[in-house]
């Protein structure tokens, strides 16, 4: 009796590759630098996996990892009245996440899901950068993007082999302080994914 339930307490806890997704996002991200002139939001994309390792036969937790490719690209004018000037933010990252989900059946083909995860952004030649027209030559404030560690949160819904979700990306600074000494930016993002079982 003591053998049987042994074996059948960790049959329940073992961890096994249960599902795997194709994830593409499309994502909403504000970046704040230095004042509100500096502050521009926009679109970009995110392609990458959705794999969870669940835990257990009833196959209502699992371990996850959403990792993905990350890329923006966005240029916008903030002159005034007494300079020409242009911002540009170059980001362009591979992530690599961990979390934890919770995903109850609703019915054998509808289910929730919910989950918290930690992720290292490991930053590709990425940066912020202001121009500005002078007289005789153009001035750059340029700050280097650097590798950071964040939290994030998911939830959304699954349908048979296909997943729709949100993910919530915090504030946090992203910027290594520039040759001219600016100021830490405060970056958050949004994004809405739609991921199909392989």
């Amino acid at each position: 009796f003591e053998f049987k339930t042994l074996a059948v307490s960790l049959y329940d806890t073992i961890i096994v590759i249960h599902n795997c997704y194709v994830l593409c996002s499309l994502f909403l991200g504000r970046l704040k630098w230095a004042d509100d002139a500096m502050t521009v939001d926009g679109m970009s994309y995110i392609v990458g996996l959705d794999i969870e390792f669940n835990i257990g036969r009833k196959n209502n937790w699992a371990l996850v990892s959403q990792a993905h490719f990350f890329s923006k690209d966005k240029s916008w004018d903030v002159s005034n009245r007494y300079w020409e000037r242009e911002g540009r933010l170059n980001y362009h990252s591979i992530r690599i996440p961990v979390g934890i989900r919770f995903k109850p059946k609703i019915t054998d083909k509808i289910g929730l899901y919910v989950d918290a995860n930690y992720s290292i952004d490991f930053a590709l030649d990425s940066y912020v950068a202001m121009y500005t027209v002078l007289p005789q030559s153009i001035k750059e404030d340029k700050s280097k993007i650097k590798p950071t560690a964040f939290p994030f949160l998911g939830c959304g819904v699954s349908y048979k082999r296909v997943k729709l979700g949100l993910l919530f990306e915090p504030t946090r600074d992203i910027l290594q302080m520039s040759e001219t000494g600016s100021e830490d930016t405060d970056y958050n993002a949004l994004s809405i994914s739609i991921s199909y079982k392989i």
